[in-house]
């Protein structure tokens, strides 16, 4: 077989993957939703779907966001570590609250570990504690520290269960980092690999969709089970032909994260109060309402960007003027 050539950019096809991430976990939780709210166990037309992917979902988020440490890693720790607390802990702590007030559990305001656990943003917390620790990787190897979470999460797993989700979906992110400098590698594969790989990955897919595969942090091992389809992603990445939608979710994957849970929530509760019938219409205009209002917000970003990242402090620099003296900018 003759090799495929890439056609789009490296950063274009890791924000229609992170946009595919973004919306299958809308279509995860909206069908919970639905389950929770109509008291069914099942929902036949949606679960092969949403468990097929339940090995791939937030891996490939983690991994997305491991294979770009290096720049954040190239910046100075202080501008490094803020950038991470303006643009992560902030809507992390603004969204979690708005999430408690909303299901009015005022008293999980106190509990560390609704924070930590109790909440729909916990992929948030999963990506601070990582780059937290990513700076080690200046001088620790990133597969090294994907091992050291899976071995810490094999001793503190049944003492602090509350940390499992972190070590194990943590494990991912540096996974990440460590395929970084092999992606151009991975992605000059003849094509025969790939499709080895893609197949295998496929598998897993089908087996959880039957229930014959989980992948979950209560077995550390099954952290390994997705690898072999996502680093087939990794090759089809920049063949895949640009799809806008998508990459507009990748872009403001911050905003469907954290919005979609609040308004699938509000909205379940206003359906609720209005007695309607709880059909599959229910879903579908769940699904919709918790696509529509991120998307609404992202066009109007500029405008409530404050409730996505904390504003960054200005810098002050100066500048000569033709009379010699120096004068302060913004």
């Amino acid at each position: 077989m003759h090799p495929i050539t890439p056609t789009a950019s490296r950063m274009t096809w890791m924000d229609t993957y992170r946009g595919l991430a973004i919306f299958l976990v809308v279509l995860f939780h909206a069908a919970g939703n639905f389950k929770s709210a109509t008291g069914r166990e099942s929902v036949p037309f949606l679960d092969p779907i949403t468990m097929f992917f339940d090995p791939y979902r937030m891996p490939l988020l983690l991994i997305l966001s491991g294979l770009l440490l290096h720049r954040g890693l190239a910046k100075p720790l202080g501008a490094y570590l803020g950038g991470k607390f303006r643009k992560i802990l902030w809507p992390l702590v603004l969204w979690s609250s708005v999430q408690l007030i909303i299901s009015a559990r005022y008293d999980d305001f106190f509990s560390p570990v609704e924070w930590v656990d109790g909440t729909y943003q916990w992929f948030l917390v999963v990506l601070m504690v990582c780059f937290i620790v990513a700076p080690l990787n200046r001088w620790i190897p990133a597969l090294a520290l994907s091992v050291a979470f899976i071995l810490i999460l094999i001793m503190v797993k049944d003492e602090v269960p509350e940390a499992a989700r972190i070590f194990f979906y943590g494990s991912f992110f540096f996974i990440g980092a460590a395929l970084g400098p092999w992606v151009p590698r991975i992605q000059a594969l003849p094509v025969w690999a790939p499709i080895l790989l893609g197949l295998i990955g496929i598998t897993i897919g089908v087996g959880s969709a039957t229930e014959l595969v989980v992948v979950t942090r209560a077995l550390p091992w099954t952290v390994l089970y997705p690898l072999p389809g996502l680093v087939a992603l990794l090759w089809l990445g920049p063949r895949l032909p640009t799809f806008p939608p998508l990459d507009q979710i990748g872009r403001n994957s911050i905003i469907y994260y954290t919005v979609h849970t609040a308004v699938l929530l509000v909205a379940s509760q206003v359906w609720g109060a209005t007695g309607w019938p709880d059909t599959k219409i229910r879903f579908t205009v769940l699904f919709i309402i918790a696509l529509a209002v991120p998307a609404f917000l992202t066009h109007h970003r500029q405008q409530c960007n404050l409730l996505f990242e904390f504003p960054a402090r200005r810098q002050h620099t100066t500048a000569p003027l033709a009379t010699g003296v120096t004068a302060r900018r913004s």
